[in-house]
């Protein structure tokens, strides 16, 4: 269903990029040991190790990492999904569901990538009026875990 080809091969990989790559520092971190009910908001970048019921805005990227878990709202420029996420989200940038991820809930985004041996159950709705390509990848980096790496 979709292949790349010579052609658009540097467009692709531009795009297939993690968005890690390009996003800065991360400002914010909460760890594995905390769990917040409520709302957060701000500005800058956000890894979740612990877990949120609730919603979070930011302006930078949110990380929900191998061990974060979400349920509820999220809304921020990028978001990665390395854990588990109940609920929807809303990107004004890409979503990229990591090998790992398992993803319960709606998604609104321009760009989306999923790796292979994600789950994900719930619609997607892309935001980008049809302009972005679409491309199939595989992800190739390795994730370090408490285990090891995978």
């Amino acid at each position: 269903m979709f292949q790349k080809n010579n052609e658009d091969q540097e467009n692709l990989d531009i795009l297939a990029r993690r968005s890690t790559d390009k996003s800065g520092e991360i400002e914010t971190w909460i760890s594995p040991a905390t769990k917040i009910t409520g709302e957060i908001e701000g500005k800058e970048n956000v890894r979740l190790d612990g877990s949120i019921d609730g919603k979070a805005r930011t302006g930078g990227l949110f990380l929900i990492g191998q061990s974060g878990k979400f349920k509820g709202e999220i809304s921020a420029d990028s978001i990665i999904v390395e854990g588990e996420f109940e609920g929807d989200v809303k990107s004004t940038k890409k979503i990229e569901l990591r090998s790992t991820a398992k993803f319960r809930g709606n998604i609104n985004a321009a760009i989306v990538a999923m790796a292979e041996g994600s789950f994900f159950e719930g619609e997607v709705k892309m935001t980008n009026n049809g302009q972005g390509k679409q491309f199939s990848f595989e992800e190739k980096r390795k994730i370090r875990t408490e285990k090891g790496t995978d």
